[in-house]
């Protein structure tokens, strides 16, 4: 029943994605405004996802990561994580984070976001 509701979850998460309105400025993390679509957004790859062992790496090849933001479905942040040094690659656990799919906000240090999906599925 469980795998039945994260899958239909999922499915509307990515229907309401292409109802979203681009505006207002980058650097508030409520807007969405810094996400692109998918061929003009930078290189961000975030894995292994699904998440099956609560350590999750984060790789961004043209630009440094200042901080990182995990956001649940009901748009609760319950993971934020601010970087002293930039790093181009950074990998972190899920300690306490319930199975679910969440949405990973990456700041660059130029103050651009991009949003990627994440799903945390722990047996």
């Amino acid at each position: 029943m469980k795998h039945i509701l994260l899958i239909i979850i999922f499915f509307l998460l990515q229907i309401s994605s292409y109802s979203q309105v681009n505006s207002g400025n980058t650097s508030d993390w409520n807007s969405f405004s810094a996400i692109n679509s998918e061929k003009n957004q930078p290189d961000l790859k975030i894995y292994p996802n699904p998440c099956k062992d609560k350590k999750v790496t984060v790789e961004f090849n043209t630009d440094l990561i200042s901080e990182i933001r995990l956001i649940n479905i009901t748009g609760k942040e319950v993971f934020l994580k601010k970087i002293e040094i930039p790093v181009t690659r950074l990998q972190f656990e899920l300690t306490n984070i319930p199975n679910g799919i969440y949405m990973v906000q990456v700041k660059t240090v130029d103050d651009k976001i991009i949003v990627k999906k994440l799903l945390v599925t722990v047996n």
